[in-house]
């Protein structure tokens, strides 16, 4: 295995030791060691059909399967982001120009980690929105005392929405790897010329949205529950979830990635050729040495 995937692996690792444990939980149940209710067995995630090993098979392959749909729809996908930041940037300023810059083939680890990072906070964000709405009885009954049953709820629903949140973020990684750019030049304003990647609106847009208020939200609950049980009490395993979270949810993300990874270069040829029926020019920014030959 390549060592660019080694940070995945750990957390793949780390997400297969969370299913560890609860399927050890559950057989525990069965036995009549009542660790977990038996809802927690014949319902694991409750939107979902089927008893608790069903629903963990699903959670583990959705993710997977959902790459190869967006392996279909990619160009088509990415067209759309380049429409949305058109439309976006027409409102406010003067109209961009597109292009593809041809980038390197390596990508570090510390780069997939760091994506899979990203992934995880936001997919918590947007279980904890679903949760303090009061709707996440879709994801766990609710009932008991309020702190556990929503930090219940919304493990399980962070658990349960990798896969619709991939379908967001994987065109926005293919617009970052493909080289596609905008640029602005303003001949007659005293305005640098304006050059982006395409992706980096919708990037930081996401970044800061499951950034710092995710991570206090992440404590604030760390804390609320630490201050109810005693370390050593069954309901205690709610909590070191929910340390361990960020990691054990990035696991999930690994095989995903691994296949984006594996099938980029057909996706590249893809959308590249497909841009290239809408007249998307290459382009080749100069080097350092070359401005300073030319001045």
């Amino acid at each position: 295995m390549e060592r660019k995937f080694l940070p995945l692996l750990i957390g793949f690792l780390f997400s297969m030791g969370a299913v560890v444990v609860l399927i050890v939980l559950v057989i525990l149940n069965l036995l009549g060691i009542k660790i977990v209710d038996n809802k927690f067995v014949s319902e694991f995630i409750r939107f979902l059909p089927g008893p608790f090993y069903t629903d963990i098979i699903l959670i583990l392959l959705l993710p997977g399967l959902f790459f190869f749909l967006f392996y279909w729809i990619a160009p088509y996908l990415v067209l759309f982001y380049i429409k949305m930041h058109q439309f976006s940037y027409w409102l406010i300023r003067r109209r961009s120009k597109y292009g593809i810059y041809k980038l390197g083939s390596t990508v570090k680890s510390s780069r997939l980690f760091y994506r899979a990072l990203v992934v995880s906070l936001f997919t918590f964000s947007i279980a904890l929105i679903i949760v303090e709405m009061g709707v996440g009885h879709i994801f766990r009954p609710s009932a008991g005392i309020a702190i556990f049953y929503k930090t219940e709820q919304l493990l399980i629903g962070a658990l349960s929405l990798p896969a619709a949140i991939l379908i967001i973020f994987f065109p926005i990684w293919l617009l970052e790897d493909s080289g596609v750019i905008s640029y602005r030049v303003y001949p007659e304003e005293r305005i640098s010329i304006d050059v982006e990647g395409v992706h980096s609106i919708y990037y930081h847009i996401l970044i800061g949205y499951a950034g710092v208020s995710t991570v206090l939200s992440w404590i604030s609950y760390i804390i609320q529950i630490w201050g109810k049980v005693d370390p050593w009490e069954p309901a205690a395993i709610l909590m070191y979830f929910l340390i361990l979270f960020p990691i054990v949810c990035t696991g999930f993300f690994a095989f995903p990635m691994y296949l984006y990874e594996k099938f980029f270069p057909r996706l590249n040829k893809r959308l590249h050729k497909k841009l290239a029926r809408f007249k998307f020019p290459e382009i080749d920014f100069p080097s350092f040495e070359e401005i300073q030959k030319r001045s």
